[in-house]
């Protein structure tokens, strides 16, 4: 039988020099707007990583005010406010340094000998803090919020140093993995990217070249719906279904919801092909227009609006990476020409685009697509070392699969390797 792990406040470690924690910086519009340190804010905080795109600066002379809410390599950073409250993240060595908003804390191990950076880490991911914040939750009436106060009364077990050091290392190695393949397909993508506007943007139009509405190179334009939420036999089937939120993933290998057939013979959910694209049409912050390319068939809700290529005319490669540059387009169209601020299928059927030979878009269908499938492998396989990291990391954490300092891994309790 495994060793009882001794358990601290995080009020306890603080007072004892091993932790810091802290919130963020409450800058002034004015402030912002130079291309001196990033403000981070709570919607750059995702479910796996720090997301940069779009974030604001300060300005330079601001740097020595803002020092004291700078980041530090091994940080865990969690978001204390709204429905994303417990959102954590974790400070990488080859991050640029950043100032967290208000809306952010972090927790800093000041004696990694106690605390280990990395496993501080997985602790804020494992369920000894998802139940802790679930009661701080329940115990207000207020919109979730995690103060400075609340986070003091955290309580986490610590097993020895060397053994904290092992489960940050084979958790970090899968998270390491993970994040190369997000890499990858980041870079697949640009390259992707690249090569189109080569192609089809950066060049002169040839005589053979036109122009036309969208929707007369679509096989279809359509858009979905939800099937009720109350009718529990309607959920949790083994049928993919897409909303609008998921567009955040360029390419849509798996959903985050299934329905069952009953829900899609009973609601005005459609059915999308592998292949479409996809847009949202409506949602909130940055949303409305993201473009996706469908790796498998799915049903959509009605927030998305899904487009397959007529193959005669155009591909369905072709058609995403020129609706994946036009996301301002979508934003401009559907604020000044929709009643209701969110895309149509009949605003997108009316927007035109230029329509090269077939002949030159078969060829550019060739030269990507094995590019396309090795992101399609790159984003599954994720989903897949993502789950044996989820798998692992309570098992760890609570102690039930220990670790020791060779990073040989046993039950507890088994009495065998």
């Amino acid at each position: 039988m495994a060793p009882k792990w001794e358990e601290f406040t995080f009020a306890e470690l603080i007072k004892g020099g091993a932790l810091e924690i802290g919130d963020g910086y409450r800058a002034k519009l004015s402030e912002l707007g130079g291309d001196g340190p990033i403000f981070l804010r709570a919607g750059h905080v995702r479910d796996t990583h720090i997301d940069f795109s779009g974030v604001d600066r300060f300005d330079r002379g601001l740097a020595e005010a803002v020092a004291a809410k700078m980041s530090r390599p091994g940080d865990v950073v969690v978001t204390t406010k709204g429905n994303s409250t417990g959102r954590v993240a974790f400070v990488e060595p080859n991050m640029s340094p950043f100032v967290y908003s208000p809306h952010l804390s972090y927790w800093r191990s000041l004696e990694i000998e106690r605390i280990v950076p990395g496993f501080l880490r997985y602790w804020s991911r494992s369920n000894y803090f998802r139940d802790q914040l679930a009661g701080l939750a329940a115990s207000t009436d207020m919109a979730p919020y995690l103060s400075l106060v609340d986070q003091r009364r955290l309580r986490i077990p610590l097993p020895s140093p060397s053994e904290q050091h092992g489960i940050a290392i084979t958790l970090g190695a899968l998270d390491d993995k993970i994040a190369l393949n997000r890499l990858m397909s980041e870079t697949l993508y640009e390259i992707v990217r690249a090569i189109f506007k080569s192609w089809f943007v950066d060049t002169e139009f040839s005589t053979d070249w036109r122009t036309a509405n969208l929707s007369d190179v679509c096989e279809y334009i359509l858009s979905g719906g939800t099937p009720n939420t109350k009718i529990t036999t309607y959920w949790d089937g083994d049928v993919p279904w897409l909303s609008s939120g998921e567009t955040r993933n360029r390419f849509i290998c798996r959903t985050d919801r299934k329905i069952t057939q009953a829900g899609v013979d009973n609601s005005s959910t459609r059915f999308v092909r592998r292949g479409c694209t996809v847009i949202a049409s409506a949602g909130q912050g940055h949303t409305r227009g993201q473009t996706s390319l469908m790796m498998i068939d799915s049903f959509v809700n009605q927030s998305v609006i899904a487009l397959a290529a007529d193959a005669i005319v155009v591909s369905d490669l072709y058609l995403f990476f020129d609706l994946g540059r036009r996301y301002d387009e979508f934003r401009q169209i559907s604020d000044s020409q929709s009643s209701r601020g969110s895309l149509t299928t009949k605003l997108l059927g009316e927007l035109r685009l230029v329509v090269p030979p077939r002949d030159l878009i078969a060829k550019f269908d060739q030269t990507v697509r094995p590019l396309v499938n090795r992101i399609g492998l790159s984003v599954e396989e994720g989903y897949v070392l993502t789950s044996l990291r989820d798998t692992l990391l309570p098992k760890l954490v609570s102690g039930e699969i220990r670790v020791t300092p060779n990073l040989h891994i046993s039950l507890t309790g088994s009495g065998k390797d």
